[in-house]
């Protein structure tokens, strides 16, 4: 006999509405919108972004040799993600601008994703609209969309995992639950995170599914996830390409792992603090159209008790010395006045920390913002639908706790969890205010992706000046992106130092070679060249071609 669920204290939304009248028309909508944007953007640059080079060369080397080969540097196993990128670069060949439009059409899917998602949970049609806008303007997600990082695939793979579970679970389809698992093993081959979304699935078939969760034929489904990731990152790491020495590298996969086997247990009590932390004010700022639409007179008094213990909670592990996350630090993704981080990336970049009053209100705003997302929230007893999206949430801050992944790229993945959540009860939203919050996240994240493209335009185009005037790659230090592209991926055409070892400056150690593109003058350089780029978050300004 199946255990008695205990009644909730007030009326729910019946479930499933994702096939009400008007999804198709406004999935529709979503993606003609994202259209437009894209169309007045152009942001399909033939360069890469931040890692994304090292991403996109096994595709290049997928095409031309019909050969699977993963740089050292990748980290994850990203056989699916090489596969997309292959799919949309077979019928015209490879280009860095395709791979870029593979990666955009993910993040459509994403965005349509989340409001299926948040409408088969029970969501309103209206709610659901503003979330998928939420996240479409959200600044890290919009810079990332039309890249070839990581982040955006997973995204879209992990949603539409969560909604045909979601849909498995409202029906009891065992075969739905078969290929919400498909989909979940392939959000592995970009981050093998995504084990963590099977995990959910199967803590909420054990535990809160009764007996048809329970039948072997069902739960299999997610627990063979485990076994594929483990056999496709070993698969992986049989197909390395090496080139120079990254042992020493801070961020590398063999410094990751020694910290994964000999720190991350020992420092996780506080890195999970930390973790609870950062992922409160990341929510906090990333959902704040949503807080704000919820805020009203009766949940005031609420609001200010959580907010106090939020507050109390931050400044106690600030002075505990636990690393409590402060968003728009420089070289974030959504930096205060960047947005991509590509500046970082660049020699002679510098940027002093937030002002402490910044940094205060920050993170004030954040905890407010999170606040009133606890505050507002109907109470009741959560759905079988919702403690699978808890259990996600917890799976993927585990993650972050163990792997030390506290930054805004990372973070990205709570965001469409968590407003699935919170409105999947369809709590009071008042539209005038969040559109309006909305809107301004929209002009940041546009005029943002304006200055990064502007200003990666300028970095490109110094380099491509300098090899058509026939400078080799191994003399031109343009930064980690620049060299990891041009050097790194091409050892012959590296810097090798008096031993033969190969320095690629900012990726693998530091050399001086003989003109650096830079975002400034450096001493006992002269300035050759100049490209000026225009801002509009962040002041114009020009890149440097300097010789040594």
């Amino acid at each position: 006999m199946e255990p008695r669920q205990e009644p909730s204290t007030q009326p729910l939304p019946s479930v499933p509405a994702a096939l009400g009248a008007g999804t198709l028309r406004d999935c529709t909508t979503i993606a003609v919108a994202a259209l437009l944007v894209a169309v007045v953007l152009r942001p399909f640059q033939g360069t890469p972004f931040i890692d994304d080079w090292v991403y996109s060369w096994p595709v290049q080397h997928l095409l031309e040799t019909h050969e699977f080969l993963f740089p050292e540097l990748v980290g994850n196993p990203i056989a699916t993600q090489v596969l997309w990128g292959a799919l949309f670069c077979l019928p015209f060949g490879f280009s860095l601008t395709t791979l870029r439009v593979s990666t955009w059409v993910l993040g459509v899917l994403a965005l349509c994703a989340l409001y299926l998602l948040i409408r088969e949970c029970g969501g309103t049609r209206r709610s659901a609209l503003m979330a998928a806008a939420v996240l479409g303007f959200y600044p890290v997600f919009f810079i990332l969309s039309p890249t070839f990082m990581t982040d955006v695939p997973f995204l879209a793979a992990m949603l539409w995992s969560a909604l045909l579970f979601v849909r498995a679970l409202q029906r009891r389809r065992a075969a739905l639950v078969w290929l919400a698992a498909a989909v979940c093993a392939a959000s592995v081959g970009s981050r093998v995170i995504g084990v963590g979304v099977a995990g959910a699935m199967i803590a909420t078939l054990l535990f809160h599914t009764g007996r048809w969760g329970r039948r072997i034929r069902v739960w299999l489904a997610p627990a063979l996830v485990g076994p594929f990731a483990a056999w496709l990152f070993v698969w992986t790491r049989a197909r390395v390409f090496t080139s120079a020495d990254i042992t020493l590298l801070d961020n590398g996969p063999q410094q990751r792992l020694a910290n994964f086997r000999y720190a991350s247990w020992a420092f996780l009590p506080s890195m999970l603090v930390e973790t609870l932390l950062f992922v409160l004010v990341l929510v906090g700022i990333s959902l704040l159209p949503i807080a704000v639409g919820m805020v009203r007179r009766a949940i005031v008094r609420r609001t200010a008790y959580v907010l106090w213990l939020f507050a109390a909670a931050w400044i106690i592990a600030k002075r505990a010395g636990l690393a409590a996350w402060v968003p728009f630090e420089p070289g974030d993704i959504w930096a205060l006045r960047e947005i991509g981080a590509t500046a970082s990336f660049v020699p002679g970049w510098h940027a002093d920390p937030l002002p402490w009053w910044t940094a205060v209100s920050a993170v004030t705003v954040a905890l407010a913002s999170a606040a009133i997302l606890v505050a507002a929230w109907p109470r009741g007893a959560l759905r079988e639908a919702e403690k699978f999206l808890v259990w996600t949430i917890a799976a993927q801050a585990l993650f972050v706790a163990v792997l030390w992944l506290t930054s805004d790229r990372y973070g990205l993945v709570f965001v469409p969890l968590t407003a699935a959540l919170v409105l999947a009860r369809r709590p009071p939203l008042r539209t005038g205010p969040a559109v309006a919050c909305i809107a301004v996240f929209a002009v940041i994240a546009l005029a943002g992706a304006h200055d990064h493209l502007d200003y990666n335009r300028a970095v490109w185009s110094a380099v491509a000046d300098l090899r058509a005037e026939g400078v080799p790659p191994r003399e031109i230090d343009g930064g980690y992106v620049v060299n990891g592209w041009l050097q790194y991926l091409h050892p012959d055409d590296a810097y090798h130092d008096a031993s033969g070892r190969i320095i690629v400056p900012m990726v693998n150690g530091f050399a001086e070679l003989t003109y650096t593109v830079a975002d400034r003058p450096m001493p006992n350089r002269a300035v050759v060249e100049r490209y000026r780029y225009i801002g509009w978050l962040r002041p114009g300004g020009y890149i440097y071609v300097l010789k040594r």
